[in-house]
């Protein structure tokens, strides 16, 4: 300026300007940014959350289904065994087991069973037993009477 070069320093001036302005602008365009990019990661985050909600809802739909495949499973079960049924086939087995029990009786029969046995025999040790006593008494009896003669 000091040399009369007034065109050099407001050429100077004009830049500074522009370059102020321009700076400006891309401070702007940054802070702008900035808030796409924040307002970016909320969204990203909300996604998170809405695909982590997603994937709990999956899984509880899973678990549902299984329980629901299990109770209908059970219920058919329940159905395809009636009560009836099955006192038809308690009734079955109990007669199967008379007649089990009948033929077994009929393989003995006239046979007599080992207690039975054992009773008789305590019986008869009884009665021999008795015999026995009479028989020493009465031999008591008549040496006694021979031998008070």
């Amino acid at each position: 300026m000091g040399r009369g070069r007034d065109d050099l320093a407001r050429q100077a001036l004009l830049e500074k300007r522009r370059f102020a302005q321009r700076c400006e602008a891309v401070e702007q365009e940054l802070d702008e940014l900035g808030v796409i990019v924040e307002q970016y990661k909320d969204d990203i985050q909300e996604l998170e959350n809405k695909l982590k909600s997603a994937r709990e809802k999956q899984r509880m739909l899973v678990q549902r289904h299984i329980r629901a495949q299990r109770k209908k499973k059970a219920h058919q079960e329940i159905r395809r065994v009636d009560s009836a049924e099955v006192m038809n086939k308690f009734e079955e087995m109990e007669s199967n087991i008379e007649r089990m029990e009948a033929e077994a009786d009929l393989v003995n029969y006239g046979r007599k069973t080992n207690l039975e046995e054992a009773f008789e025999e305590l019986s008869a040790d009884d009665d021999i037993e008795r015999q026995l006593r009479n028989l020493k008494s009465s031999q008591t009896a008549q040496k006694d009477d021979t031998s008070t003669l």
